[in-house]
């Protein structure tokens, strides 16, 4: 694997964590909203100004990036409300890579090899180990995420094929933010969380940036493997921010991390 795709894979890691941390700690819609439709902006005017376009076909992709990335904040923000990042991280992220191959598999007719089965099945396994630990009613939008995160993977590796990716993510989430500060009305008008909505809204588009650039230089497998790295990274956040840990999420989070892994690499 070449050096600077791997690179481009662990940074992308590390900013991922990081805006699911900032989120945990300040959980606004409306700010975030704020945030990703000014990101966005900016992002497409740049895109625009390096000659960027969007594709013939590429208005339904970002569409649809657009309408499942509004579910997946809605979902993690729900979330964040609910359970403990330690809880919601580890199971959101292996059960998107855990469905990923299996949401090819019906949607395009792509045969699954044994070895996905085996991820999917380890992942299941941690997936329950959380679930008895925590309570349903409060780790529900993690596997909800799952599929989700799948659906926008699916979408969104179909749609820079299309358009260019810095063009194609900015639109994106300019839509998805004006439609999250529309959705809050009065309650998007947070001044005192403007400047952290910004700062996720800008650190979740440039980390996913990253993450599409790796794409375009190294095999998607390795690099989603590689990415799963962000799960110990998340739990290291929890544990300084004081949440409890424990062997039972522990434990689950391992077996997430090696259950995805193991999918990727199939």
């Amino acid at each position: 694997m070449p050096l600077v795709g791997i690179l481009l894979v662990l940074v992308s890691s590390g900013l991922h964590v990081l805006w699911n941390g900032l989120l945990k700690i300040r959980p606004s819609l409306g700010a975030l909203g704020q945030g990703m439709l000014l990101t966005g902006l900016g992002g497409t005017v740049l895109g625009l100004l390096l000659g960027e376009r969007v594709g013939a076909g590429g208005w339904s992709f970002l569409l649809a990036s657009a309408i499942i990335h509004i579910a997946y904040y809605v979902l993690l923000n729900r979330g964040y409300q609910l359970a403990d990042l330690a809880a919601i991280y580890p199971l959101a992220r292996g059960l998107g890579v855990a469905v990923m191959p299996l949401v090819v598999a019906v949607v395009l007719g792509v045969a699954t090899p044994l070895g996905v089965w085996v991820g999917v099945l380890v992942v299941a396994a941690g997936s329950v180990l959380v679930a008895r630990g925590e309570r349903l009613g409060a780790i529900w939008p993690a596997l909800a995420l799952g599929a989700v995160i799948a659906a926008y993977s699916l979408v969104d590796s179909q749609g820079v094929q299309i358009t260019p990716p810095i063009l194609y993510m900015s639109v994106a989430s300019m839509v998805t933010g004006l439609a999250l500060v529309m959705s809050q009305g009065r309650r998007a008008l947070v001044r005192d969380q403007a400047a952290a909505g910004s700062l996720i809204a800008g650190l979740s588009l440039v980390g996913y940036l990253f993450l599409l650039a790796a794409y375009r230089i190294m095999p998607v497998a390795p690099a989603l493997a590689l990415r799963q790295l962000a799960i110990p990274l998340a739990l290291i956040w929890a544990w300084r921010q004081k949440e409890q840990i424990g062997w039972r999420r522990g434990l689950a989070a391992a077996l997430v991390l090696v259950g995805a892994v193991l999918t990727a690499l199939a």
